[in-house]
């Protein structure tokens, strides 16, 4: 069975652009995401984006998965962030949304909402390749 396991997550800046690159684990097998940060895009996007570029390579199906939201919620009654991640996944016509969380503090943002599009996937992950296999 495919078991996505977060490894690492960079980004990395220079002058002209920011690139997010995502390192999923399974077994022996690395799948490395990458994205670019377009102007109107955050640090939270690119991260749930390239994260999801790994899912796409570790699945190897024809299957379309795509960010609709990445983001942190603030509840006073919760001293951390709550991360958010939606992601719409089409398959013959039909669109599913997937979501995902995970609770951070403000340090591990970024690796957190890589573990949070995970969350959204896992699901799928496992029903894909439990399908594929029968």
């Amino acid at each position: 069975m495919l078991r996505l396991i977060l490894h690492s997550v960079e980004v990395s800046e220079n002058s002209e652009q920011t690139q997010a690159i995502v390192t999923l684990q399974n077994g022996e097998k690395q799948f490395v995401g990458r994205a670019t940060r377009l102007s109107t895009n955050d640090d939270f996007i690119i991260v749930a984006q390239a994260t999801l570029d790994a899912v796409r390579q570790a699945l190897a199906l024809d299957i379309e998965l795509e960010l609709d939201k990445a983001a942190p919620i603030r509840h006073d009654s919760i001293d951390k962030n709550i991360l958010v991640v939606t992601v719409d996944y089409t398959k013959d016509g039909k669109t599913l949304q997937l979501t995902g969380t995970c609770l951070s503090n403000d340090e591990q943002v970024v690796h957190n909402i890589a573990k949070a599009t995970l969350d959204a996937t896992n699901r799928l992950i496992v029903y894909l390749t439990e399908t594929e296999n029968s």
